[in-house]
């Protein structure tokens, strides 16, 4: 194995780095993300969730007023 070969880093995101996704406002989140997107583009990380982030989110959102204009797809 080559020691200079650069590994990508596998990172389990918590709920709370998904929120923003499906237009739930997460306050002082932007800066991370901002980071993790600029990792993931430059191929250096892979991104991962668990399915039970993905039920803490629609339980979140039957609890909220949630706008679907905010989370559109195009």
């Amino acid at each position: 194995m080559n020691s200079s070969k650069s590994r990508v880093v596998k990172i389990l995101l918590d709920t709370t780095y998904l929120l923003p996704v499906v237009g739930i406002d997460v306050e002082g989140i932007e800066r991370p993300l901002t980071i993790l997107k600029k990792l993931r583009e430059e191929g250096k990380i892979e991104i991962y969730y668990t399915s039970f982030s993905i039920l803490e989110i629609l339980g979140k959102l039957s609890k909220i007023d949630f706008d679907r204009e905010k989370w559109k797809w195009g």
